[in-house]
């Protein structure tokens, strides 16, 4: 079995930057998809909490997801959002299972 790094990440948006984190993380998600080590990189909403937006993260193993994190468009890149976030949950280290040899 294969194993795989996961991140799961929660943000609440601060009044009126709903629209705004959620289009930039989107953006992201795009940016990022030939990435070789990121497997996936998904955005979504809440339908009844409008402020609160998810990325759910896969990647090859730790390291990679790490040297994505250090890419100085990254690290300028969670500096410009920082701005619009008013919580954030993360919960990291999760194995993911893809059932390959």
């Amino acid at each position: 079995m294969k194993e795989r790094y996961s991140v799961y990440a929660e943000f609440t948006a601060g009044e009126g930057k709903e629209l705004l984190l959620h289009t930039l993380l989107l953006e992201t998600a795009n940016k990022i998809k030939d990435i070789e080590d990121c497997l996936c990189y998904t955005v979504s909403k809440c339908k009844k909490e409008q402020n609160k937006i998810y990325v759910f993260e896969v990647w090859e193993n730790k390291i990679a997801h790490e040297e994505f994190m250090e890419l100085e468009v990254m690290r300028n890149f969670i500096k410009r959002i920082a701005t619009m976030i008013s919580k954030m949950n993360s919960n990291s280290g999760f194995v993911l299972y893809d059932g390959d040899n």
